[in-house]
């Protein structure tokens, strides 16, 4: 019953999906940078804020269309990573579709968005806890 009151009733799941977007693009990045020199290499992408603008357009935050319960596939709570091979870029740099430069500012990126999310995380809990504690 808590959980689902958690899950229902805050953002908890949002941030826990992009959380895990977030790990998931810092592991494609990663492997990207460490092949830069494998010839033919295709780089890994990891896509999440469309898909999130998406559900959030959706559940009428920027009032498009019905605000959604959250057991509705479409509501924000449940939105999903994707990931990829970036084909289009397949021989980005001559090589294979591996471009330091892009890869560098697409980890600094992901890096800030992942400690935001994990501050909100721990803040949100920061917050159950002293919910908790009243009497």
């Amino acid at each position: 019953m808590i959980r689902e009151l958690v899950y229902n009733n805050t953002p908890l799941p949002l941030y826990k999906n992009a959380l895990d977007a977030y790990a998931d693009r810092h592991r494609a990045v990663a492997s990207n940078i460490a092949n830069a020199s494998t010839p033919g290499f295709t780089s890994t992408r990891v896509s999440f804020e469309k898909q999130l603008t998406k559900a959030l357009d959706r559940h009428g935050h920027r009032g498009i269309e019905r605000p959604l319960g959250p057991a509705d596939p479409d509501h924000p709570n449940n939105v999903r990573h994707s990931v990829w091979k970036d084909e289009d870029n397949a021989n980005a740099n001559g090589a294979n579709g591996v471009v330091i430069e892009r890869e560098i500012s697409t980890m600094l990126t992901n890096s800030m968005q992942y400690s935001m999310v994990a501050k909100r995380t721990a803040g949100l809990f920061t917050r159950m806890r002293m919910l908790g504690s009243m009497k």
